[in-house]
């Protein structure tokens, strides 16, 4: 089986001003907090011809394994962030020129990679204790 995922951005739109804002807030079972998100777009003529539109977004998922060796909760929270700029010109009828940049960052809390290591040295010591 096989497949494609095409994404396809919007376009910068000359013809008027627009503005779109949503969030969210939502809840994982076993987890102790809730989580959030929260993006917008806004798109700006620069001309008749031109232009510029400006989206970000950012979404904090909480976690909700649990650390049996360190007594920790919800290891695996992660965090989202990023965004997108594109401009939009046709200098004539038979030129266009579309020009975008994107940036998304996830940053994953890395607690549990570190209970891992803990219940391997014990091992490695002969430590029975919590395995």
């Amino acid at each position: 089986m096989g497949g494609l995922l095409r994404y396809v951005a919007r376009t910068p739109d000359p013809s008027g001003f627009s503005f779109q804002a949503s969030g969210e807030v939502f809840s994982i079972a076993d987890s102790s907090s809730v989580g959030y998100g929260a993006n917008g777009r806004i798109n700006v003529p620069l001309a008749d011809n031109a232009a510029l539109t400006a989206s970000l977004f950012r979404r904090d998922t909480p976690g909700f394994v649990d650390n049996t060796l360190t007594g920790e909760s919800d290891q695996n929270a992660l965090s989202q962030t990023g965004g997108r700029l594109a401009f939009f010109v046709e200098p004539s009828a038979n030129v266009t020129i579309n020009l975008s940049a994107m940036i998304i960052a996830v940053f994953v809390i890395p607690v549990l990679t570190l209970g891992v290591w803990k219940l391997v040295r014990m091992r490695r010591e002969g430590d029975r204790r919590g395995i």
